[in-house]
């Protein structure tokens, strides 16, 4: 059984992203049927985030009786607001397709590069399994450390369990075998959100 949420942050600047599972959440339904254990997944559209709201599915473990007309979860939902970035060491990748690097938790993949009039089209794939962490900016120098202007940013956002992936595409102005990557980690807190919704079925239980 799910239900979808969209939260929408209160400030422009505050990023909001689905916490982990807790047993602060409590799901039954409207016989009294207890749903079992909760838990909690940032959810997207298309595969895109939607900013700078965020949408989360509330899981719960059991299906709703047949009989049932409504569920009810009541609790608190775990909410990160995010509000600054740190920045990560730089690591060298190799700008040719399957090369690889790894910036702390994260797994930095070529899916393709293509030099073209002294410009490079590079598509990156980011991989991580803490979702917790997620990454913001992304930034590149030359290996000397200066600074490319970059164009371009994040194409699709895909979850499945514990991965979390981001595929991007930039227009690097540099023709070099090699660059420097930086990425910026999002930083902030958890805080928890009071939730107490009743919510029908809309057709028949599954």
């Amino acid at each position: 059984m799910e239900v979808g949420l969209l939260l929408t942050p209160s400030e422009e600047k505050v990023q909001l992203v689905a916490g982990r599972e807790n047993g602060r959440l409590v799901c039954k339904d409207s016989t009294g049927k207890d749903l079992g254990k909760v838990t909690i997944a940032p959810v997207y559209s298309m595969g895109v985030v939607i900013p700078p709201q965020c949408g989360c599915a509330v899981n719960a473990r059991e299906a709703p009786a047949p009989e049932a007309q409504w569920i009810h979860v009541k609790g608190t939902l775990p909410v990160q607001v995010l509000d600054g970035e740190e920045r990560m060491e730089p690591v060298a990748l190799e700008m040719k397709k399957g090369a690889t690097a790894s910036a702390g938790h994260v797994a930095l993949t070529v899916e393709n590069a293509v030099v073209k009039d002294g410009s490079i089209k590079l598509n990156l794939k980011l991989s991580r399994k803490n979702k917790d962490v997620p990454v913001g900016r992304i930034l590149f120098q030359k290996m000397d450390g200066t600074a490319l202007e970059a164009k371009g940013g994040t194409k699709h956002i895909y979850l499945a369990q514990e991965d979390y992936t981001v595929e991007c595409e930039y227009a690097i102005p540099s023709a070099d075998a090699e660059l420097k990557v930086v990425l910026f980690k999002k930083t902030g807190r958890e805080v928890q959100v009071p939730l107490d919704l009743k919510v029908g079925l809309g057709g028949p239980a599954r």
